[in-house]
């Protein structure tokens, strides 16, 4: 879906989670950490009060997301948390029909040439999109080469390059930090 869709609806197996103030967050929301609900991070991620590790061990990741107290107006305020990145996770799963891993290696790996990957599973069997990817050094840099090169590698568009363009332009502020659609953008450019 658009930046601009309703994230909610998107889900419609948790409609019984429909608020007001969870029906205003778009997807644009979830890209930038702006959904308005509470996660917290700060713990040590030993901690299972830290809310990426109680989402780990939630039956079902996506409604532990979803049903989070909503605590500020959606698309207003930073808050850093990997239930987001879960969320966009099973956009993509659910849009191109295949796992996240699947869909990455077919689209986004072999493309660049990135053979050497891991990518842990949560006890739900499915990759778990808020850390569990681990690539090599040179894995990294073929895809900070792609970003460099506006998403093409030998003249074939991997990315497209509006989608860069808007992915790599700050949205919210986390001082001193920017951040873009899920990109870390440097304070000054």
């Amino acid at each position: 879906p658009p930046p601009s869709a309703p994230l909610l609806a998107q889900f419609p197996e948790y409609s019984d989670l429909s608020t007001p103030e969870r029906d205003a967050i778009t997807i644009e929301d979830v890209l930038t950490l702006r959904m308005g609900n509470a996660w917290d991070e700060t713990l040590p991620y030993s901690d299972p009060r830290n809310s990426e590790i109680a989402m780990e061990y939630a039956p079902d990741r996506i409604r532990f997301v979803l049903e989070q107290e909503m605590i500020e107006t959606p698309g207003q305020v930073f808050n850093y948390g990997g239930g987001a990145t879960t969320l966009l996770a099973e956009l993509i799963a659910r849009g191109s029909g295949q796992p996240l891993d699947v869909f990455a290696r077919e689209r986004l790996f072999r493309p660049l040439g990135i053979k050497r990957y891991e990518w842990v599973q949560g006890a739900d069997g499915r990759p778990s999109a808020a850390s569990g990817l681990r690539l090599s050094a040179r894995g990294l840099a073929r895809i900070g080469q792609l970003v460099l090169a506006t998403g093409k590698i030998d003249d074939k568009q991997i990315v497209p390059a509006d989608w860069l363009e808007a992915s790599l332009t700050p949205h919210a502020a986390s001082d001193p930090l920017r951040y873009g659609y899920h990109w870390w953008l440097s304070p000054a450019g």
